[in-house]
């Protein structure tokens, strides 16, 4: 991901223009003013979007019949419309599979500057069968790689040979933490994690001590120093971190009018309370605009919409829904 392309739920945004780039119902892309949340075009094939940079968007897609190859794609906006540039075909290793269901397996990111798309892709492989198999099977079964190539953004032309690179370690790793403590999981993007991530000059994790409820941010500097800031002492109350990790959302169920309450990471002032939605899914700020998925089940159908909200005032300003569908009800029993 290009560290100049702010990231929202589903997709991206051209931080200049002002347009969400976000994947809809049918994997096509859909270009939504971030304004007005009216649509300003939309790609005319499934795609991923990945970065943008000088008036393209990058967004990478994979061919059905070839699990083990990725095509990445530039898009222009004109007039409305949002305009293959240049498509190039990356062939990758025989054992990768790109749409994999495992979220590990397969992941692309790309980096973006004036001249040069670089993208680097990281695969993983193990085994998937019943039992557990001898250890040489397992072992014959494990692979992990990852590669960098680069692409001209202009024409996407291959820049010199695909560079191997060793499989890094993840940064983000369960904190060490003292017998009195205990991690308190938060809900990032689509999943729940119990890592620390890092934002800013700083290294957060959410936790709990076994003599008080609630929810302690622990923060921990480069010096390794730590602070402690409670954010809540409510014993049932959940968490969610912003997708670049800047801010956390914290909601105490019961009341009659539930509220996420809203801390920034690096300092833990509290900035705002925000009405809150069940079945929220992802939450990214992007500058006075707070962005979120929102995933319910309305009478028979299954509702997944994008809402856009000001920040820090909460206020409602437009709603995009990005795929639905019906839900399979089981045939009446016999009588």
């Amino acid at each position: 991901m290009s560290a100049s392309t702010p990231r929202i739920p589903g997709g991206i945004v051209d931080p200049e223009s002002k347009i969400a780039y976000v994947k809809i119902k049918d994997g096509r892309i859909a270009g939504i003013a971030l304004e007005t949340g009216k649509v300003q075009g939309h790609t005319k094939f499934a795609a991923m979007p990945l970065a943008y940079s000088e008036g393209r968007l990058i967004c990478w897609s994979h061919l059905p019949h070839r699990p083990n190859e990725v095509r990445l794609h530039a898009i222009v906006r004109q007039d409305r419309e949002l305009i293959p540039q240049w498509e190039q075909t990356l062939a990758l290793p025989e054992w990768v599979e790109v749409n994999s269901p495992e979220p590990d397996s397969f992941q692309l990111a790309v980096e973006v500057d004036e001249q040069c798309v670089t993208a680097a892709w990281e695969a993983h492989s193990r085994y998937r069968g019943g039992a557990p198999p001898p250890i040489d099977v397992e072992q014959a079964a494990m692979r992990d790689e990852r590669h960098t190539q680069h692409l001209d953004l202009k024409n996407g032309t291959l820049i010199g040979k695909a560079l191997i690179e060793p499989v890094p370690t993840p940064e983000r790793m369960p904190p060490k933490l003292r017998p009195d403590r205990r991690i308190v999981p938060y809900h990032a993007g689509t999943s729940w994690e119990t890592q620390s991530w890092r934002c800013g000059a700083i290294h957060a994790c959410l936790i709990k001590t076994v003599d008080r409820p609630g929810i302690v941010l622990l923060q921990e500097d480069a010096a390794g120093a730590e602070a402690e800031i409670r954010l809540t002492d409510h014993p049932q109350a959940t968490a969610a971190i912003t997708l670049d990790g800047g801010l956390i959302f914290v909601h105490e169920p019961g009341g009659t009018d539930p509220v996420w309450q809203v801390f920034a990471t690096e300092t833990g002032k509290h900035l705002a309370s925000l009405g809150f939605d069940p079945g929220t899914d992802g939450i990214a700020v992007i500058d006075d605009r707070i962005l979120f998925v929102v995933r319910e089940d309305i009478q028979g159908m299954r509702r997944r919409t994008l809402e856009c909200r000001g920040f820090p005032s909460g206020k409602p300003i437009w709603s995009f829904v990005l795929d639905e569908e019906t839900m399979r009800v089981p045939p009446p029993l016999p009588r």
